[in-house]
């Protein structure tokens, strides 16, 4: 009797684990520097909108100045705000929007987790040494794994967010929320290109030559318009001017006399008053309600003359013992 000894089944063998020794799946250097232009997008959206109203002037990229107050609070505290975000979602998650588009996601080389608050802060700060001549952001075309100096310095690596999540068994990125931050970044996009026009700076003297102008002691008067830019991202727009616009009363000698009001007015192409301005004379010198003195030359509120193009005029009148005599007309950006 023959006894036949078959070979042993061999059970299924378990999957491999990743190996240390394959190169793990790094983002390409275009998909870096796209997703960085969406998330500039992004933050360029935010300071066009927390400026101010639409109307009231032009934002800059993060930080809007006015001639008179400064850098805007609402913009800088909104878009700082904004920037920390991006910082912490990274931070936590390892990607910003405009990476979790582009489907890339930064991670630690030891473990392969999001670098963490202190990591992706430190991070944030080197890129100031990366921005040396672009040298440090055009590395990773070169470096054995795409690292820009932050990353050597944090030891992070910019990965593909698929292929890493497969290799080190983690969940699929979600569908929905993919979807999301691209409708987010293809809203930003249009709206962070911005489309501008300017006009010149205008002075306007006025001297009340004819007989119906005279006013004794009022030499003329001159309005002042600075140069005026306006910025649109597709149907919004806002202008800046680069100093405000003022208003400047010539006294003669002897001035008016006492009691003389001396006023001014703005008004939009409908005829709404947008603006306006009273002086008195006491003294042969101006001065307010209260009776202090006061300034011959009187500032224009922002937005007084509204967007630019947008027709206006201006008024100068000076008012002699209830009669009111006016001294200069502006129509529209033509002085009479």
């Amino acid at each position: 009797m023959t006894t036949t000894t078959g070979a042993p089944t061999a059970a299924a063998a378990p999957p491999e684990p990743a190996r240390a020794d394959v190169d793990p799946p790094f983002a390409s250097w275009l998909r870096r520097v796209g997703a960085a232009l969406l998330d500039g997008a992004l933050l360029s959206v935010v300071a066009f909108l927390a400026a101010d109203p639409p109307g009231a002037r032009a934002p800059a990229w993060v930080v809007v100045y006015t001639p008179t107050s400064g850098p805007s609070a609402p913009t800088s505290v909104t878009a700082g705000a904004v920037f920390l975000l991006l910082l912490a979602l990274q931070a936590w998650t390892g990607m910003t929007p405009g990476k979790r588009a582009l489907g890339i996601v930064v991670v630690r080389e030891r473990d392969g987790r999001p670098v963490g608050i202190l990591g992706t802060g430190v991070r944030a700060v080197a890129h100031l040494a990366d921005a040396v001549l672009m040298l440090g952001y055009l590395r990773p075309l070169w470096h054995a794994r795409r690292r820009t100096l932050a990353d050597s310095l944090v030891g992070s690596d910019v990965l593909l967010l698929a292929e890493h999540r497969a290799r080190t068994s983690r969940p699929r990125p979600r569908t929905w929320l993919t979807v999301v931050t691209w409708v987010l970044c293809g809203a930003a996009l249009p709206l962070s290109v911005p489309g501008s026009r300017g006009a010149a700076a205008e002075t306007f003297p006025c001297d009340p030559a004819s007989p119906d102008r005279t006013v004794p002691g009022v030499a003329g008067v001159v309005l002042d318009v600075p140069a005026r830019t306006q910025e649109t991202r597709l149907w919004l727009s806002r202008d800046s001017a680069t100093a405000p616009a003022t208003v400047t009363w010539l006294l003669g000698e002897p001035g008016p006399a006492d009691g003389t009001e001396l006023t001014w007015r703005v008004v939009d192409g409908t005829g709404r008053v947008t603006a306006e301005d009273s002086v008195v004379v006491h003294g042969a010198a101006p001065s307010g309600e209260d009776g202090t003195p006061a300034a011959r030359t009187r500032t224009v509120p922002a937005g007084a003359f509204g967007k630019l193009g947008a027709p206006w005029g201006w008024t100068a009148e000076a008012v002699v013992d209830g009669e009111a005599v006016t001294v200069c007309t502006v129509e529209a950006g033509g002085a009479s």
